[in-house]
């Protein structure tokens, strides 16, 4: 019996509150597994086992896959992106406010529209071959389109 199964079966008996945790736990470790294989940290290697704490989240329930998939793209990308405060306050002359304002903006709206619809996508099929295929067509997306084009935290970066 995996540690997925044990887990589910103890699930079971509990109540919808122990999930929730479980899915913000899982949630919260699959973005810092993310984080940390991003290129200032130094620990790529993360990138390939940081989506198994989010797919068995996705797996397990308690919250919706949408939600459970944009707080993992939200902390990815506020933390990823900090650095955008300061170039846009010092070097940009903008009010602090407005920096952290900028930061939000993209860390909502990139969380949202890459690693959220990832996670719908996760909560609605369960074919690996499609899951990849989607979320490559969302990164190429990102590059692509997100922001004209500006290729930020892309994950083959980290490698």
């Amino acid at each position: 019996m995996t540690a997925l199964q044990n887990l589910e079966r103890y699930l079971k008996k509990g109540n919808m509150e122990k999930k929730i945790l479980i899915n913000l736990g899982l949630t919260f470790l699959s973005a810092t597994l993310l984080i940390l294989s991003t290129v200032g940290f130094g620990l790529s290697i993360l990138v390939f086992v940081g989506f198994i704490p989010l797919l068995m989240a996705i797996r397990l329930g308690g919250m919706p896959p949408l939600i459970s998939g944009w707080i993992v793209g939200f902390l990815y990308w506020v933390i990823g992106l900090s650095w955008m405060t300061t170039i846009f306050n010092h070097f940009g002359g903008a009010p602090m406010i407005a920096a952290v304002g900028l930061l939000l903006f993209v860390a909502i709206s990139g969380g949202f529209f890459f690693f959220g619809l990832f996670g719908y996508v996760v909560g609605k099929k369960d074919n690996i071959i499609l899951l990849a295929l989607i979320f490559i067509l969302l990164e190429i997306a990102k590059s692509e389109l997100f922001f004209a084009g500006v290729p930020w935290l892309n994950l083959a970066q980290s490698q």
